[in-house]
């Protein structure tokens, strides 16, 4: 049998005997800051996905705020857009890409999710959505819809998932 001696800059975790224990500093998990992208980020990242995996799965979900009985195009308060941006960014995983669409339009890039998991996140976020703003922010409908398909569909799927806002699709 080999014996190979503890190396001289490693300490031991428990203390050995006649020692005192060792106190270990703690350790500080550093992560990245997530945030919102803007429109032309998100798409970029799309297409870079694309680029890099052409046969791989892509999806993407659009989430389209409005303000039930107002103008369509009623611009939200800073308050609203935040905690649904927040709410978004808690809600998807370190590899999805949250960004803006539009002044009330946030847009998902899902890398490598088919068409059962993106219905199953619109579901759910729809689902969250609609409970937080019906319990905090009166009035606001979040609409979820989503579009799959491969890399080489990265530039078409933001337009097939926008275009179901507008009655283009069922």
């Amino acid at each position: 049998m080999v014996t190979i001696p503890f190396p001289q800059n490693l300490s031991l975790l428990r203390p050995q005997a006649g020692r005192e224990p060792l106190s270990i500093p703690a350790v500080r998990v550093l992560r990245p800051r997530v945030r919102v992208v803007s429109r032309r980020e998100l798409l970029e990242r799309a297409e870079s996905i694309g680029n890099l995996a052409p046969d791989a799965s892509l999806s993407f979900v659009a989430v389209r705020l409005r303000l039930a009985g107002a103008e369509p195009h009623a611009p939200l308060d800073a308050a609203t857009e935040a905690a649904i941006g927040s709410h978004i960014l808690r809600m998807t995983r370190p590899t999805d890409t949250v960004g803006r669409l539009g002044p009330r339009a946030y847009g998902i890039v899902l890398q490598g999710t088919g068409q059962v998991a993106a219905a199953a996140v619109a579901a759910r976020l729809a689902h969250h959505l609609n409970q937080l703003v019906a319990a905090r922010l009166s009035g606001v409908v979040a609409d979820v819809y989503t579009a799959t398909g491969t890399g080489v569909n990265a530039k078409m799927l933001p337009v097939a998932a926008a275009e179901c806002d507008y009655g283009h699709c069922s």
